[in-house]
């Protein structure tokens, strides 16, 4: 099971908190991004990353609307995924393929109360499928153990049908609940507040494998 960190709630500043997630064995940097549209809240942390000349891959969560113009900012970033919002009003289709036509990994991400019948017919075209274990919008909140199921039917989902997907969690996530995550088979889990609340960075990611 992969590790991707995010820095929405870090108590260092944007910067640091980057310099000191590249300095760890964490997979991926995980780069919230909110318009204060889809979310009430609004975090844009885009120039920081362009300055930053991070090692790391970025696993790149946008909980915006016109994705696709969100999408055209993040030009020249070492991006592996771009997640987007299935709740959003636009052409799911069309994002899809636009990212593709990038070489950008797809994902696709569900608040909590939306259901996997929802994304069905988008899951033989992803590459990731993000389950928001919080509601979207803030940081620091408590991981909600409804979602657990939305797990197991994606993974048999994905031996059904031979899907390629990864499926990641975020919200709320530490110790306890991430061994609970990688016995039903999640991939990527994204670690916010329990790694970026703390100095040892490493011993928090530790803890989480």
């Amino acid at each position: 099971m992969k590790i991707s960190i995010s820095f929405l709630s870090s108590k260092f500043s944007i910067l640091e908190t980057l310099i000191k997630i590249d300095n760890t064995d964490a997979s991926y940097v995980h780069v919230d991004i909110m318009d204060g549209i889809f979310t009430q809240e609004s975090f844009n942390p885009i120039n920081t990353l362009k300055q930053s000349l991070l090692s790391k891959k970025l696993d790149v969560h946008l909980m915006t609307n016109n994705v696709i113009e969100w999408i055209k900012k993040l030009n020249n970033l070492n991006i592996e995924y771009i997640t987007f919002h299935s709740e959003i009003k636009e052409n799911k289709k069309e994002i899809i393929n636009y990212l593709k036509s990038l070489n950008i990994k797809v994902g696709m991400a569900i608040n909590p109360e939306t259901k996997i019948t929802k994304i069905k017919h988008y899951l033989k075209d992803l590459d990731l499928i993000l389950i928001m274990s919080v509601n979207p919008g803030k940081g620091g909140q408590k991981f909600m153990p409804e979602i657990l199921p939305k797990i197991e039917e994606l993974n048999d989902l994905k031996k059904i049908n031979n899907y390629k997907y990864k499926i990641e969690v975020d919200g709320g996530i530490e110790e306890k609940n991430s061994k609970i995550l990688k016995k039903l088979g999640c991939n990527i889990i994204v670690a916010g507040s329990f790694v970026c609340k703390r100095t040892n960075f490493q011993e928090q990611i530790n803890l989480l494998k």
